[in-house]
């Protein structure tokens, strides 16, 4: 009985969509979706919001490295428990350079898979966000970065916004006209 349910509602949902995009022009492209936490997780990791895996946490990494081995050396010599405190804060310093950013991207992952349903009509300018009362455009033009992975299209936005797109909800159909469109104008991502 619930599997039942489940494809009404399923089945009403595409009726929406469907009526929907049958009441707009030919000339754009709709989508509705939902990103996965592996896709939201893909997303935050190539917007580098933290520099974890740069050479300043590993400079950071390797002075707090020393410091602590410095102070347990101190406590080994002149048995002082604050030099023994300090070089496990140290330790703990470390932890939190490489873990509190993944735990944190994991949790912005989790709340963007768990969010409403994107709706997007794609034109050979601009996108547009059907599900906010603005209804925001992302431009498709030079300032826009592309970045094309195996299952999402990632979009920089100038405005150092980011938007994906994931390929799984594509039809075989559009998806070189999707493509063509979102690479035409725009530049392609370079990572660092």
């Amino acid at each position: 009985m619930e599997n039942e349910n489940y494809d009404l509602a399923n089945f009403e949902e595409e009726k929406d969509s469907k009526s929907k995009e049958e009441n707009v022009d030919d000339n754009s492209i709709f989508l509705s979706y939902k990103l996965t936490q592996e896709e939201a997780l893909t997303c935050l990791q190539h917007a580098k919001i933290f520099k974890t895996n740069g050479r300043r946490a590993q400079i950071q990494t390797a002075i707090l490295g020393i410091i602590a081995i410095l102070f347990f050396a101190s406590y080994i010599y002149a048995h002082d428990v604050n030099t023994l405190v300090f070089g496990i804060v140290a330790l703990v310093v470390i932890a939190g350079i490489w873990i509190v950013p993944k735990v944190y991207i994991k949790k912005l992952a989790h709340e963007n898979a768990n969010g409403p349903q994107i709706t997007i009509r794609i034109y050979p300018e601009y996108i547009a966000v059907l599900n906010d009362a603005d209804e925001p455009h992302l431009p498709l033009n030079e300032e826009t970065r592309v970045l094309c992975l195996n299952d999402l299209f990632i979009l920089f936005t100038g405005k150092s916004q980011l938007f994906a797109i994931p390929k799984r909800i594509i039809t075989p159909e559009k998806f070189d006209e999707i493509q063509k469109i979102l690479t035409s104008h725009t530049r392609p991502y370079e990572e660092d």
